[in-house]
């Protein structure tokens, strides 16, 4: 999940997982936009759009999608709201026994196929487990956000240096 700002009629990967760098090895995992509407795709296999649910349209939207692996279930989350929905083999290529490769904003896949990302990006995460429509809502609606300390880090330092 995370909050995007794009602009108007914009496509590109949020999020991708490959095998290797540039493969397309054991069908990696792309969540990214096409036609306005968000989408999930795991090469060979298919993808699945949310043809509910515009997202760039130059605001700011929280946008998350579950992926249950045994039955394929795809649920797109749109500013909290369960959106589109759609099933495809998500497992029919295991990632198991080998190095995963994770991309923001860029496909990984060899042909980039999926195009750069452009637009805001914040706030991104990935979980380890399906998160339930509640979570997704709470964390919508929530107005902490995912904030850090400052301190020590190598943004600040770095602009402390070119003061100097």
């Amino acid at each position: 999940m995370c909050w995007i700002k794009t602009g108007a009629k914009v496509a590109g990967v949020l999020f991708a997982k490959t095998g290797v760098p540039g493969g397309d090895d054991k069908g990696p995992k792309t969540w990214w936009i096409v036609d306005n509407v968000l989408s999930f795709d795991i090469g060979w296999v298919g993808n699945a759009k949310d043809a509910k649910a515009q997202v760039a349209d130059d605001k700011w939207h929280h946008v998350a999608v579950t992926v249950e692996g045994k039955a394929g279930n795809i649920q797109y989350y749109v500013d909290g709201d369960a959106t589109g929905n759609g099933q495809m083999a998500v497992n029919q290529f295991p990632e198991d026994g080998f190095k995963q490769r994770v991309n923001m904003g860029q496909d990984g896949r060899c042909d980039g196929e999926f195009g750069y990302y452009e637009g805001l990006i914040d706030e991104f995460a990935v979980y380890n487990r399906l998160l339930t429509e509640a979570e997704v809502k709470q964390n919508a609606n929530s107005d902490r956000g995912l904030s850090v300390e400052p301190d020590d880090k190598l943004p600040l330092k770095w602009s402390e240096l070119k003061v100097q």
